[in-house]
């Protein structure tokens, strides 16, 4: 090919034709070749120049011409593609063939060939196996098909399936589900949007109250309302303390590494004055807390287990319900093959007043969804139908276009047609939050941003664009007032049965501000009737005596905080985009609240490794992901997208679609795939390991003699852990007791033993020269099993070392001691079955294990030294 011309950018991919040759014996005006178009459809055709007289152009085909063809001859005809302002010109060249006389062969019957009518096949809860797929209404189906979602996406047809509806089944696993038959006397096919997954399982579905363990003021309760499975949720209220939280040693015993993603549902309520909290549940395993701490690429700090940090705009909005995703194999500690006993965290974070009310649900496995990527762009930019919107459809990909009603009327941005045409593409046509993409805020009344909004939906309907109504985008991601309204939090509070309160200062509080804290009433809200000193404030409602956190608000503004959010849902919006970069959000099971502030990355601002490890993320956890931009050229401004860096991109997702791992949709699809999706009924449950006799039963301490253990009775294990800080050897070992491990460094150590009590409650003997003692009692230990080498050093972390176990089949357990010269150190608080501080000596114990059964160990952290020489062991309980 000789030259070839691009004219005002975007070209596609290039002009072609159907084929190169044709017979030396045509007839003037018979086709030779038909030719693509670049452009998509509609697009003009011209000859530059003047013809040879042996080719033609008619109709976008390529024609016998007058002139004498001669066999061998190679003819070149320069074809001009135009549409709107793009062009391309390209020399096409054909050759004459000798002429043949063709075998004749049979006609075949024609059979009606079925084409893609935008249609979709919906399923009921999360399309699972189990699941119910209806085809459209008023479609006769003729037959059922599970697709492959790689190209070439090859279909079988489902032997017997010919109704309306169809139960997905484990054959249907990793497909996507097609109806085929005739709607209105015409040929169609209907696709799901859901690819049949595997029906999820429960590992907690929060209906008991039983087994949970409260710290830092944690108080729980169980709520019917708003529940996601089963028949009711956890309820944690925060009492004035930070990190409230509760323990649940053992949800079960089993492989946490065949469990896949791992979902739950937290709610914070939205009650905007309440805001400022996060929440977390935390799965325990081999008696250390499993939680992800960063994306599985290192890049990102998604706080995967968070439901609180994912909100913003301007001021951080952690508030309202959400799921959240992570999978295992992003933790060590799941990831890890073999059967042991499982135990959970919950925990509400976040700032002062701690009054946080937070419900936790639904803790799922094998929950990941379909991992989907949506592409919009904002502000009617010309260069998104120049330049994004052709790289896009020769890669097979659609976006959604926000639009500013307004911007439309200006020659500098994409006209109504150029919209048009990306519409019937495919496109969606939603919403910027304003008509002329000013801030929703900038209108001071709520009355006068709906009025502008509506300007779009008006715009949208005149235009006939409804695919996409009701998704919007927050113009400049902002929700809310900025700067945001005035906010005072005090640590202390004081407040005697009446309505007085007295604080530390009363600065920045003034009368008519909400009052915020434990105890502080709701309904109606509290607020401050006047501020009467420095110290003091007298509220509109009496509040219990007692000293606690409180926060002062200033709720009157007419767009504060979630007051916008709650009204677009109030008049019929499904989704708006807020400017926050914070990983892909689980919608397998719906949208929940996160539709009013769904999370946009800037496709414009993320290096092009992060963007490959964000997709890798999505795919990996099963999640839905916004990517957003404003124009895409060369030399592109801050807020746009380079056309090279976007290319590249866009050939990265088109990989991933293209090997069956990640959907591309627009916001309209997603939310009829997943906007009224929820968990499937009558879950199983995971897996359960072999059963352990083992049970934990109570603990003591003292400097060398323990009080009797609680609860211990005759046949339970006794395991004492005897520390020794300076002076004389190592403790001694007392009359009875059978010795499991002793040492002896830098003028400290310890004696590790154990006996089989004889009698309900026996009282521990002293031992001598002990200055920090533990002793466990468990139930069910068949024998001491294999021993860790003794762990010690001159500072830093205690950490006993791993070793191999006598058995790993899942029933034994492993119990961890170490012991510090130093009571600075943190052994007695952060062990979690006992600790002892010994304050005559400074030093300091702390005693952990297992929480249940374990198939192998890892090194552990017992605590930290506080800078002296320390000592830990290890030993396993045989079940």
């Amino acid at each position: 090919m000789a030259f070839k011309f691009n004219i005002g950018g975007g070209a596609g991919p290039g002009l072609s034709a159907s084929k190169a040759t044709y017979l030396v014996n045509i007839s003037e005006g018979a086709l030779i070749a038909s030719l693509t178009d670049p452009y998509g459809t509609g697009s003009t055709y011209s000859v530059v120049g003047t013809a040879p007289s042996q080719l033609a152009l008619s109709n976008g085909k390529i024609v016998a011409g007058a002139g004498a063809q001669v066999e061998g001859q190679a003819t070149t005809i320069v074809i001009r593609v135009s549409k709107g302002q793009r062009a391309i010109e390209e020399p096409l060249t054909f050759t004459a063939l000798a002429a043949v006389t063709p075998t004749p062969t049979p006609t075949p019957t024609p059979t009606p060939t079925p084409t893609f009518s935008g249609l979709y096949v919906l399923a009921s809860k999360d399309g699972s196996v189990g699941q119910t797929y209806t085809a459209p209404s008023s479609m006769a189906v003729s037959k059922w098909y599970r697709e492959a979602v790689a190209k070439p996406n090859t279909r079988s047809e489902i032997t017997g399936a010919t109704g309306s509806t169809y139960v997905a089944t484990a054959a249907d696993l990793n497909c996507r589900i097609v109806a085929v038959g005739t709607k209105d006397g015409a040929s169609v096919e209907a696709k799901s949007l859901h690819v049949v997954l595997p029906q999820p399982l429960i590992i907690e579905s929060f209906e008991s109250l039983t087994g949970w363990t409260t710290a830092a003021g944690a108080e729980l309760a169980l709520a019917t309302d708003g529940v996601e499975y089963g028949a009711s949720r956890l309820q944690m209220t925060s009492t004035g303390s930070a990190n409230a939280r509760a323990v649940k040693d053992n949800i079960g015993n089993f492989d946490t590494s065949q469990l896949g993603v791992i979902a739950w549902c937290g709610d914070l309520g939205m009650d905007e004055g309440r805001m400022g909290g996060s929440a977390e549940i935390i799965m325990i395993r081999a008696g250390a807390d499993q939680k992800v701490t960063s994306s599985a690429s290192g890049a990102f700090n998604t706080g995967a287990t968070d439901t609180g940090v994912n909100f913003e705009t301007p001021s951080p909005i952690h508030i309202g319900k959400r799921w959240g995703a992570y999978n295992v194999s992003e933790i060590p500690g799941l990831a890890s093959a073999g059967f042991s006993t499982v135990g959970l965290k919950v925990q509400n974070g976040g700032n002062i007043p701690y009054s946080q009310v937070t419900k936790y649900d639904a803790l799922l496995a094998r929950a990941g969804g379909r991992p989907t990527i949506i592409f919009s762009f904002d502000d009617n930019i010309l260069t998104q139908y120049t330049n994004a919107y052709p790289e896009m459809t020769k890669r097979g990909l659609r976006g959604v276009f926000y639009v500013p009603s307004q911007i439309t009327q200006n020659s500098n941005y994409m006209s109504t047609a150029m919209l048009r045409e990306m519409y019937d593409a495919g496109w969606d046509c939603g919403w910027d939050s304003t008509h002329n993409d000013n801030i929703s805020s900038s209108f001071g009344t709520m009355a006068a941003w709906e009025a502008s909004l509506q300007l779009n939906r008006d715009w949208s309907a005149a235009n006939n664009m409804p695919r996409g109504t009701g998704h919007i985008c927050w113009t400049h991601g902002q929700i809310e007032t900025n700067p945001p309204s005035n906010r005072v939090r005090l640590p202390t509070s004081t407040t005697d049965g009446t309505n007085v309160m007295t604080v530390t200062d009363t600065t920045g509080i003034t009368a008519g501000m909400r009052a915020v804290g434990h105890n502080i009433p709701n309904s109606p809200i509290t607020t401050v009737v006047s501020v009467d000193s420095g110290t003091q404030v007298t509220l509109s409602a009496n509040v219990p005596a007692q000293t606690k956190p409180v926060y002062f608000v200033d709720t009157s503004p007419e767009f504060y905080t979630m007051k916008l959010p709650k009204r677009a849902r109030e008049i019929g919006i499904k989704t708006a985009r807020t400017t926050r970069n914070q990983g892909g959000t689980l919608t397998r099971f719906g949208l929940a609240d996160t539709g009013m502030f769904s999370l946009g990355h800037a496709l414009h601002n993320t290096p092009y490794a992060d963007f490959c490890n964000l997709i890798d993320q999505v795919i990996l956890r099963g999640t839905t992901i916004e990517f957003y931009t404003h124009g895409v050229q060369d030399n592109a401004p801050a807020t746009y997208s380079e056309l090279s860096d976007f290319k590249l991109k866009m050939d990265y997702v088109k990989t991933k679609v293209d090997a069956g791992l990640l959907d591309n949709l627009t916001w309209s699809e997603v939310y009829l795939r997943d906007g009224s999706s929820s968990v499937p009924t009558g879950l199983a449950a995971p897996t359960p390991g072999p059963t352990s006799a083992i049970s934990y039963i109570n603990g003591s301490t003292g400097n060398n003699q323990p009080s009797p253990v609680t609860n211990q009775k005759t046949g339970d294990l006794l395991l004492a852990f005897a520390y020794r800080d300076g002076g004389s050897p190592a403790p001694v070992l007392p009359s009875g007791w059978t010795q499991i491990a002793a040492d002896w460094a830098n003028n400290s150590g310890y004696t590790l033993c154990y006996r089989y009590a004889t009698a309900d409650g026996e009282t521990i003997p002293v031992f001598t020269n002990a200055t920090n003692t533990l002793v466990h009692c468990y139930r069910g230990v068949s024998a001491i099993g294999a021993v860790s080498a003794s762990g010690t050093g001159a500072s830093g972390s205690a950490v006993v070392p791993a070793w191999t176990l006598q058995k790993t089949d899942g029933t034994s357990w492993a119990v961890y001691f170490a012991g510090s010269r130093s009571n600075a150190s943190n052994l007695d608080s952060a062990a979690n079955r006992t600790g002892h501080a010994n304050t005559s000596t400074t030093s300091d114990a702390g005693g952990s294990d297992s929480l249940g059964t374990v198939t192998g160990t890892s090194a552990y952290q017992v605590g930290t030294s506080g800078g002296t020489t320390w000592h830990a062991i290890g030993v396993e309980l045989r079940g």
